[in-house]
């Protein structure tokens, strides 16, 4: 089979174009046509008369196969829409070539168009979308093919979305040599490419700003990014949504004083069988407690929660520090000078070097607070430090939280989990922490303890398929989730960062 696989392949691969086209699209009509009758083509055929054990292990395996047979069409899918999106722009650079030789027959003559500029217009419609959609497609796919090469290649073996390294590229505009050849170094030997979209975004940023080369700030530009917006609910006429851009440190202080009040509802309001009051849902409680805030009917104190990265240093007040650990202890403005403040607090913890001893902030669910502005913050009357030790390993750092011997964890153990995971642990979830249950890995009642090292956020969803859907998982000390499906399919989920596919474990099923 695997011999006629590899002659198939290879006089394939010898084939003109079109023919190929012809033959792929010959097959995938032959498989549709299989899926829509039934799937059981796709899969080896039960036996008749099984034993109990037998039908049930029968059945694991028909899911396990299906679930190899779900990940070989994706990645045709995803071959097939790099595919398009190449073929736009050889069309598009095609048309251009068309245009700019009948310009060149006109000599003295003006001509009144860009070459390639109607490109899209026979493209498009050709495949039922819009001029302005084929562009689109055309212009993503001549970049990646000139700046981003290897990018493209993983796209179009389909084993990335094209769309996730279209937004890549977008991040990296303003990069040239040789800085470009170093982040497509490192793009190709990590796992950003094989995030989602907004996945992506987000941690060709966070290292762009590891590198020094994040995209200058337009302070212009930025500013017209800013502004409040009213539109319909889609479902509900009632109902209207609202969108806001705001700077990320009014954001963050806007969004703790939302959750203070919230929180306040919640506590206080009786909880109904309905699910009408507060109690019972968080969204509503937070829209209800912004009309308060915006109208004046409520004042709150605000507590903003930043993890602020410093460097390292080598000793400190209370005696000399391991060269792997951190300790930023507890300390407050004073109401003195801002600045004097500020430097008074960190001089006596960072040394006299405190020109920069804090980093940019990333604040989950909000943005980049710089370290400018951390510093304005450090000065600032009321602001306060909290103490935590932190293990710094490589590029990644652990909180060391306490352990408690209860069950629930406390508040701040709570917030180390959520600000360490930044969305569900479970493969591939992206639901936000903050709405997220603190699961224990291992459970409470087996022994497992109510430390970050022992929990992980997971939605309610993923909460319950863990408990009671034959998900096993297994969490490192530095935060790093090792995932098993029932099916011996197994993922790495790596803390606010992408999952990572992992060999499967496989049990052949009973002879």
């Amino acid at each position: 089979m695997e011999q006629h696989l590899e002659m198939t392949a290879d006089a394939v691969s010898r084939m003109p174009r079109e023919r190929l086209l012809a033959a792929w699209t010959v097959l995938t009509e032959a498989v549709v046509e299989q899926a829509l009758v039934s799937v059981s083509p796709l899969l080896d055929p039960p036996e008749i008369g099984a034993s109990l054990d037998e039908r049930i292990a029968e059945s694991v395996e028909t899911a396990r196969q299906l679930e190899g047979a779900a990940a070989a069409v994706l990645t045709i899918s995803r071959s097939a829409d790099a595919l398009v999106r190449v073929m736009a722009a050889e069309h598009a650079e095609a048309v251009r070539q068309v245009e700019a030789l009948e310009f060149e027959h006109l000599r003295d003559v003006s001509y009144p168009l860009a070459p390639g500029e109607f490109a899209g217009d026979s493209f498009g419609p050709a495949l039922g979308m819009s001029s302005g959609a084929a562009g689109a497609m055309a212009d993503d796919a001549a970049q990646l093919r000139c700046r981003h090469p290897e990018l493209l290649r993983s796209a179009l073996r389909g084993e990335v979305r094209f769309a996730t390294v279209a937004a890549i590229a977008s991040e990296l505009e303003h990069v040239e040599a040789p800085d470009l050849d170093e982040v497509n170094r490192l793009l190709a030997a990590g796992s950003i490419p094989t995030m989602t979209v907004e996945g992506a975004r987000r941690q060709t940023k966070r290292l762009l700003r590891s590198l020094g080369l994040a995209r200058p700030v337009d302070p212009v530009e930025q500013r017209r990014e800013m502004g409040v917006w009213f539109s319909p609910h889609l479902e509900f006429d009632q109902l209207t949504e609202m969108r806001v851009v705001l700077d990320s440190v009014d954001a963050a202080t806007v969004r703790a004083a939302i959750d203070g009040r919230a929180q306040f509802l919640r506590d206080n309001a009786p909880r109904s069988g309905d699910g009408a009051g507060h109690g019972l849902f968080a969204g509503p409680s937070r829209a209800d407690a912004l009309v308060d805030l915006l109208l004046g009917q409520a004042t709150v104190t605000t507590t903003l929660h930043l993890r602020v990265p410093v460097r390292p240093p080598t000793s400190s007040p209370a005696g000399p520090l391991s060269s792997r650990s951190v300790l930023a202890r507890a300390h407050g403005s004073t109401g003195c000078s801002g600045e004097n403040s500020a430097r008074k607090n960190a001089a006596a913890w960072f040394g006299d070097d405190v020109r920069m001893p804090f980093g940019d902030v990333e604040v989950p669910g909000v943005g980049i607070v710089d370290a400018a502005t951390v510093r304005a913050l450090a000065g600032a009357v009321g602001t306060k430090f909290v103490s935590e030790f932190v293990a710094v390993d490589g590029e990644r750092v652990t909180t060391l939280a306490t352990v408690t011997d209860s069950y629930r964890p406390t508040t701040l153990v709570e917030r180390t989990v959520k600000t360490r995971d930044g969305h569900c642990r479970f493969p591939y979830c992206t639901r936000p922490a903050d709405v997220t249950d603190v699961d224990h890995v291992i459970p409470f009642a087996e022994g497992g303890a109510t430390s970050p090292a022992n929990l992980q956020c997971l939605c309610r969803h993923h909460h319950r398929a863990k408990t009671f859907g034959g998900f096993a998982v297994v969490m490192q000390a530095d935060g790093e989730c090792l995932w098993e499906s029932p099916t011996g399919h197994r993922w790495l989920t790596l803390p606010s960062g992408p999952t990572l596919p992992q060999p499967a474990v496989f049990t052949a099923p009973a002879a």
